[in-house]
């Protein structure tokens, strides 16, 4: 029996074969430790803009700030239109004299000029003093049913702070016709009543004196009617 010699050398590698089928999938491996952080990327592009949402409420004031350095002077402006000039007041009245009949009304119109506008007061001199009467817008003074004790002198004043100026009316009221004839008539019973008892006295006739009156006083309408019936009375 023969025994082995040693091995010879290694032939040439063979041709490489086809490829096996795919093995299965093997199970998953535990998660490796975490990486170092890369570098940030570039910014993305920016998305649509969102709806507004509701108001806060209102913060509160803060502290008031430190006044800052005045600034440059400006311009000049341009030069304004000159103002009315200032006066004293001066006063026109109409009418300077007025007659009416009692019982009418009276009007007196006083006009003044001056700046400041002046204050327009109407009162009426008395004897010892004035009496101070009402006067409406425009400066009239209007005196209604007027009465004897109306007639006087009034006057206009206009005052401002430069001074003053004044103006004096006449007011003249014609008394009633027929209160007229009712007191001229009394008067003149009482006349011819002691003319006549003087008369009677003188001829030592007793006193019976009878003095007929007009039965209405209204009847009296003139002047001439109550001479010639106080002329039939005298003697």
């Amino acid at each position: 029996m023969c025994s082995s010699g040693p091995p010879g050398p290694p032939g040439p590698p063979g041709q490489r074969g086809q490829k096996g089928s795919r093995g299965r999938r093997g199970q998953k491996g535990r998660n490796g430790n975490k990486g170092d952080k890369g570098i940030m990327g570039s910014p993305g592009k920016s998305g649509k803009q969102g709806m507004m949402g509701p108001v806060g409420p209102q913060g509160q004031p803060g502290n008031k700030g430190q006044k800052g350095d005045t600034g440059p002077a400006g311009m000049p402006g341009t030069k304004g239109e000159p103002g009315e000039s200032i006066s004293a007041p001066t006063v026109a009245v109409a009418p300077a004299k007025l007659a009416v009949n009692e019982g009418g009304s009276a009007l007196f119109q006083c006009s003044v000029s001056g700046n400041p506008a002046p204050v327009i007061t109407w009162s009426k001199l008395e004897k010892q003093s004035e009496i101070s009467q009402s006067a409406d817008l425009g400066g009239k003074l209007v005196l209604q049913s007027v009465m004897g004790s109306d007639s006087g002198v009034y006057k206009c004043s206009a005052a401002n702070i430069l001074g003053k100026a004044q103006t004096l009316v006449r007011l003249e009221v014609n008394g009633n016709v027929s209160s007229f004839l009712s007191l001229y008539i009394c008067n003149l019973w009482k006349t011819i009543w002691f003319r006549k008892r003087l008369f009677n006295a003188i001829q030592g006739q007793p006193h019976r004196t009878r003095i007929r009156l007009p039965k209405s006083i209204a009847l009296v309408s003139d002047m001439t009617q109550v001479t010639k019936w106080h002329a039939s009375f005298l003697f």
